[in-house]
C-alpha cells in the first residue's frame, strides 16, 4: 500500500508523516532551514501482515508542483492535509484535482491543527473538506481531526490507515514490469540505484530491463521493498534497484522508465481519452501547445483531437498526445495537462493506447480503433478490435496493453481468424475473412471470362486492386489458404480457379499450326523472330500472345530475345554437342558449328543458353558439359 500525502503548503504533512513512522523526510539542509519540502520524502510503518505501508510525503508549495505530481503518480490512496485554522486554500484545491485526474481510488483526509482551531471552525473547514470530496467522487472519504502537536486524533488515523487492504495487484503475472524512476542516485560501494513505485508486473534480482527512452539495458544487481532487502517487487511495491550495465548516474533522469526487456518500446504518439478540468480557465485547440505529466515525467507535448477541433472546460475528447521526446506510457495509466508554459493545470486523462499510430484518412477509423482499446478488460479490447473487420497485429496488441510473452501467445479468440504471415501473428474477423475469400474469388472468375485463353491471374494483377481495402498480408494469406484448400491453383506465379479449362481459340490453333510448320521446316537452324512473322504472315502482336502462351506451357523455350526453339529442336542440338565430346574434341563456337552447319550468331546464341540451363559452362574459350541428361529430361517430357 503507498500512501502519498497532498494539501498547501504548512498544513502539517511532513509532521504528520513523522508522527505516523518516526522519519523526518526533510532531510536536506536547505528544507530544514526553510521549514518546507522542497522535494519527495519517504517513509515506511510495520503492519503485522509484514506488508508495511509506504508513505511519499510530497511538496505543499505550487513552486513544486512539478515535484508533487511526480510523488503521486500510481499511488493507492491519497492523504489529503487541511489545516483547521486555515481550511482549503489554493494549493488544496490543486491537489485534490490531481488527484483526481491521476485516478487515486482513495482518499482520506486529515484536519489537521485542531488545536489552533475552535469547534466551530474545525466542523465548518470539515464541511467544507467534504464538499470538496464530494465534487470530486470521493464522498465517502473519512475525516480525522488531529493535532501533529499534542499528538491528539494521530493514533486514531494511524489504526485506519494499518487497516487497510493490501495494495499490491494481483494481475502482476500478466503485464511486463514498470517503474516511473523518482529518485537516482549513487552508492558507495554498490554503484547506481533508482526507486520508484512498481506499476506493473514484477520483477527479480539478476533480471535484464530496459531503461526508457533510449533502450538501455541494464541488470538488477539487488533490490530492496519498503526499505527492507528483498528477492522480489511486484505490482504495487515502493522499491530500490541496484543496476549495472552500460548507463552512468549522470545518464538516469528522474522520469524514466525502467520496463521488463519484452515490453513494448517507448513511443511518441499516445491515444488518449482527454478531460478538461470544469474550472479550466480556457478550452484547447487542436494541436495546442502543453505540458504533459505521465509517470514521473514532464515533457512537451501538442494535443492532437481525433474527433473535434477543439475541447472545452469540463469535456471529454479523444485524443492524440504528440510528445516532444518518446514516452514509455501504458494502457490506463493516467496522465496531467498543464499549460505550455507548466504554471496552470488545465486537465488529464488517461492512456487508450500507448503506440498510437498516425492517423489515415478516414478519420472516423481511428476513432473507432480508439473507442475499441477504451474496453475494460484486455479481453474486450482486442474482440472490440476484431470486431472492426480490421487484421489486429498480435504483437502490436500485446504491448499497447503491457502484456508478457507468456500471455501474449495465448491471445485468441472465437469469433476471429489466426494467421500468420512474415513471421507475425494476426487475428481477423471471419466475416472479413471471407468477405477477402470473395473477393478474390471474383477476381479469378472475372480473368477467365474476360481471357480464357490465359492459363490464370498473375498473383500481383489478382492483389493490386484489392491492396486499397485490404493489407497484402491479409490477402496473401487469404490466398494461401484457398490454393492449399484446393480452391485455386498455383502454377508458374498464375492462380486459377481448380475447375478451370484454358479454353484456346481457333484463331490460337491455327497460329499455332503455321508457327510450327515453320520451326518444323526449319529444324535445328531456329529462325529469328522477324523471319518467323514473315514466313506465317501473322501480326506481330498476334505472334507474340502466341509464342507467350507456348512459353508459359513448355511447348517453346525462349533461347534468345530474338529465338524460340521447339523442345525437340533443342534436344537434337544438345545431342551435337554430346557428339562433339564424345569425339574428344573441344567444345568451341567453331567445333560446334561445323557438327550443327548453323552460323555463327545462332550458334553463339544457342550455346549461351545451354550454358545458362547449367547444361555446359563457358572457360575461357571452350565449354565442358556440366550435365549430360539434363536435355533428355528438359526436352522429352
Amino acid at each position: 500500500m503507498i500512501i502519498a500525502t497532498a494539501g498547501h503548503v504548512d498544513h502539517g504533512k511532513t509532521s504528520l508523516i513523522a508522527r505516523l513512522t518516526g522519519v523526518d523526510t526533510d532531510r536536506t539542509a536547505e528544507e530544514k532551514r526553510r521549514g518546507l519540502s522542497i522535494n519527495l520524502g519517504f517513509a515506511y510503518l510495520p503492519r503485522e501482515d509484514g506488508l508495511p505501508l509506504g508513505f511519499i510525503d510530497v511538496p505543499g508549495h505550487h513552486r513544486f508542483i512539478n515535484n508533487m505530481i511526480c510523488g503521486v503518480s500510481g499511488i493507492d490512496r491519497g492523504l489529503l492535509l487541511v489545516a483547521a485554522d486555515d481550511g482549503p486554500m489554493p494549493q488544496t484545491i490543486e491537489h485534490l484535482d490531481v488527484l483526481r485526474l491521476l485516478g487515486v481510488p482513495e482518499l482520506t483526509v486529515a484536519l489537521s491543527k485542531i488545536d489552533r482551531a475552535s469547534e466551530a471552525q474545525r466542523e465548518a473547514v470539515a464541511g467544507s473538506i467534504r464538499d470538496l470530496c464530494r465534487e470530486r467522487d470521493w464522498a465517502n472519504s473519512p475525516v480525522f481531526p488531529l493535532s501533529n502537536v499534542t499528538g491528539e486524533g494521530v493514533d486514531a488515523l494511524q489504526t485506519h490507515l494499518l487497516n487497510l487492504p493490501d495494495g499490491t495487484r494481483g494481475d502482476h503475472q500478466q503485464h511486463c514490469f514498470r517503474l516511473a524512476v523518482d529518485r537516482a542516485f549513487h552508492l558507495k560501494g554498490s554503484g547506481l540505484v533508482v526507486t520508484g513505485t512498481v506499476s506493473a508486473g514484477s520483477v527479480s534480482t539478476g533480471d535484464t530491463l530496459r531503461l526508457e527512452p533510449g533502450r538501455r539495458d541494464v541488470r538488477v544487481r539487488t533490490l530492496r521493498v519498503h526499505d527492507g532487502a528483498a528477492e522480489h517487487a511486484i505490482a504495487g511495491q515502493r522499491c530500490a534497484l541496484n543496476l549495472t550495465g552500460e548507463v552512468a548516474l549522470e545518464n538516469v533522469n528522474r522520469g524514466d522508465w525502467l520496463v521488463g526487456s519484452e515490453a513494448a518500446p517507448a513511443s511518441s504518439r499516445i491515444d488518449v481519452s482527454c478531460t478538461l478540468l470544469p474550472h479550466a480557465p480556457f478550452p484547447l485547440k487542436h494541436m495546442a501547445p502543453v505540458k504533459l505529466h505521465v509517470g514521473a515525467r514532464r515533457m512537451a507535448a501538442r494535443l492532437a483531437l481525433i474527433d473535434a477541433s477543439r475541447i472545452a472546460p469540463g469535456e471529454e475528447q479523444l485524443a492524440q498526445l504528440l510528445t516532444a521526446e518518446p514516452a514509455a506510457c501504458a494502457r490506463d495509466e493516467h496522465f496531467l495537462l498543464r499549460d505550455d508554459s507548466g504554471s496552470v493545470l488545465l486537465g488529464g486523462g488517461v492512456v487508450v493506447d500507448p503506440l498510437g499510430e498516425m492517423p489515415r484518412r478516414p478519420r472516423l477509423r481511428h476513432s473507432e480503433r480508439i473507442k475499441a482499446m477504451q474496453a475494460h478488460t484486455v479481453a474486450d479490447a482486442l474482440a472490440a478490435r476484431i470486431a472492426l473487420d480490421e487484421p489486429v497485429d498480435l504483437e502490436r496488441f500485446a504491448g499497447s496493453c503491457n502484456l508478457t510473452t507468456t500471455v501474449s501467445a495465448t491471445l485468441q479468440s472465437d469469433l476471429a481468424r489466426e494467421y500468420t504471415q512474415d513471421g507475425k501473428r494476426w487475428l481477423v474477423s471471419e466475416s472479413r475473412w471471407r468477405s477477402v475469400r470473395e473477393a478474390l474469388q471474383n477476381g479469378v472468375a472475372a480473368y477467365h471470362r474476360a481471357r480464357p485463353q490465359e492459363p490464370g491471374m498473375k498473383v500481383s494483377e489478382l492483389t493490386a486492386p484489392l491492396r486499397g481495402a485490404s493489407p497484402e498480408h491479409l490477402l496473401m494469406a487469404v490466398l494461401g489458404e484457398m490454393i492449399g484448400s484446393g480452391r485455386f491453383t498455383l502454377k508458374e506465379g498464375r492462380v486459377a480457379l481448380a475447375d478451370f479449362k484454358q479454353r484456346v481459340s481457333t484463331q490460337d490453333e491455327q497460329a499455332w499450326y503455321a508457327i510450327k510448320q515453320v520451326l518444323n521446316a526449319r529444324g535445328e537452324h531456329i529462325p529469328l523472330f522477324s523471319e518467323l512473322t514473315d514466313a506465317t504472315g501473322l501480326d506481330q502482336a498476334m505472334l507474340k500472345a502466341v509464342i507467350r502462351d507456348k512459353l508459359k506451357a513448355a511447348q517453346l523455350h525462349r533461347v534468345s530475345e530474338r529465338r524460340n526453339a521447339l523442345p525437340e529442336h533443342l534436344l537434337k542440338l544438345a545431342q551435337g554437342i554430346l557428339r562433339v565430346a564424345e569425339r574428344g574434341e573441344a567444345i568451341t563456337v567453331i567445333t560446334v558449328k561445323n557438327e550443327w552447319s548453323a552460323g555463327r550468331n545462332l550458334t553463339v546464341e544457342v550455346l549461351e543458353y545451354f550454358d545458362s540451363i547449367r547444361f555446359t559452362q563457358r572457360r575461357e574459350n571452350e565449354r565442358v558439359v556440366l550435365d549430360a541428361n539434363l536435355p533428355q529430361r528438359l526436352y522429352s517430357g
